[in-house]
């Protein structure tokens, strides 16, 4: 009798699907990376990078495993030069904001950058769109923002030269149409990477400037007009830009800092943006280096990413403004092991996605990796890990975990010799199991 229900219960959980494996759905074929997920729930919008030699915006929705194309937007007019999606917001209308880089024809042969703002409604089809630029410059858009207007700012960089980048400010009313532009010049290659908006209507602007082989971090603030209120520099990596901004409890805003050979630190903001007394991550290597964060509910964060050094392993722990480390996992997968994703599981455990075994091959000029998932406990204890691969150069862009607790994945790889955008759904519980 036992055994009789043991097998019924098996086969009632493969035809239910909670058995189901795990598998890659294409998206765009030839495109070079995915986005984002815009995801609530059970369901949600892909925004993926279209494919061909115009690029563009590709849109995908899914519900459960099922995933849908709903259309795509191409603005470039340039062969060779594809359309680069930059960002992707829901408005406060419901609909949808893209952000797009779209090469048009510059003086002789030469492609110059433009920035395309576009409205799109719920299905993914455009209402309007407005186009940036200027002669003899190339503009490059970097993030978006709606203002509480419905309107949208901007940020971005105006290009003279590989060497001269000026930062870049665009204010719009709620159909698209520029109120106002502000160029704020430095001295080397300069950029906003975030906007994050203020209580006070004023924006706060969190980029860096680069020099040489090193960057510093800057921080600016500016009025609803763009007018320079403050800036703050600090020294910096070139890649310090990475790490995630955190918003805490009451839309507490967190800016994280990274300088060579430091300890990380986090840097409140005040709601009119002043930054406060930066707080050091005691506990962790100078070397460490976080990549992703998700917010608790009783105002702490769990940050992930790698301890640095010769044999970094993935680094998962526990922040709690103004009590510092609750606690920290070392978690050693397979020689160099970098955490890159973090996601809360249904169960309050959390996900972790990892780039495993990472090395370099001088004499093939090529790296190798594994892609790992890691499940852990509330506490970062690993539960189980599994290494997994899709097809060639795998590389994950985010990722989205649904209520029945499987994960969804948005990657390109190369498959068939074709490299592509994929999507790809786990078995229940997260693992990837045997990815078809």
């Amino acid at each position: 009798m036992k055994r009789y229900l043991a097998c019924w219960c098996i086969f009632a959980m493969i035809f239910s699907g909670a058995l189901a494996a795990a598998r890659s759905v294409p998206l765009v074929p030839h495109a070079s990376h995915g986005i984002e997920f815009l995801a609530r729930g059970n369901g949600g919008i892909i925004i993926a990078q279209a494919g061909g030699n115009r690029g563009g915006l590709a849109l995908f929705t899914f519900k459960g495993d099922r995933v849908s194309r709903v259309g795509s937007i191409v603005k470039g007019q340039v062969n060779h030069s594809p359309d680069l999606p930059i960002a992707f917001i829901q408005t406060a209308d419901g609909k949808f904001a893209a952000l797009v880089e779209v090469f048009v024809q510059g003086a002789g042969r030469t492609a110059r950058g433009t920035i395309a703002l576009s409205k799109l409604d719920g299905s993914g089809s455009e209402i309007w769109s407005r186009s940036f630029g200027e002669a003899g410059l190339d503009y490059k858009p970097i993030d978006l923002v709606q203002t509480s207007e419905g309107g949208f700012v901007i940020a971005g960089a105006t290009v003279q030269s590989a060497a001269i980048w000026n930062s870049l400010l665009i204010r719009t009313d709620a159909s698209g149409n520029q109120i106002w532009k502000k160029v704020i010049p430095a001295s080397s290659y300069s950029s906003f990477n975030r906007i994050i908006k203020t209580s006070d209507g004023g924006f706060v602007l969190y980029g860096y400037d680069r020099l040489q082989d090193s960057a510093n971090i800057r921080i600016v603030k500016v009025t609803a007009g763009g007018d320079l209120v403050w800036q703050r520099t600090f020294p910096g990596k070139g890649d310090a830009l990475s790490l995630p901004v955190l918003t805490g409890q009451g839309g507490q805003i967190y800016l994280q800092v990274k300088s060579e050979n430091a300890v990380p630190l986090i840097i409140p903001l005040g709601s009119d943006g002043s930054p406060g007394y930066p707080a050091t991550l005691a506990g962790l290597s100078a070397s460490a280096e976080l990549e992703d964060a998700v917010p608790l509910e009783d105002g702490s964060f769990v940050l992930c990413g790698h301890t640095g050094g010769d044999a970094s392993n993935v680094l998962l722990c526990q922040w709690r403004p103004g009590a510092g480390l609750v606690w920290q996992k070392s978690i050693d997968v397979s020689g160099t092991d970098l955490g890159r994703l973090v996601r809360r599981a249904p169960d309050g455990g959390y996900y972790v996605y990892a780039v495993t075994g990472y090395s370099y091959n001088y004499s093939t000029q090529k790296y190798s990796y594994k892609n790992t998932m890691i499940k852990t406990d509330s506490l970062g204890n690993t539960l189980w890990r599994e290494s997994f691969t899709v097809g060639l150069a795998d590389s994950v862009q985010d990722m989205h975990v649904l209520p029945d607790g499987r994960v969804v994945l948005l990657l390109s790889t190369i498959k068939g010799g074709k490299q592509g955008a994929y999507v790809l759904f786990t078995e229940a519980g997260g693992r990837p199991g045997s990815v078809r």
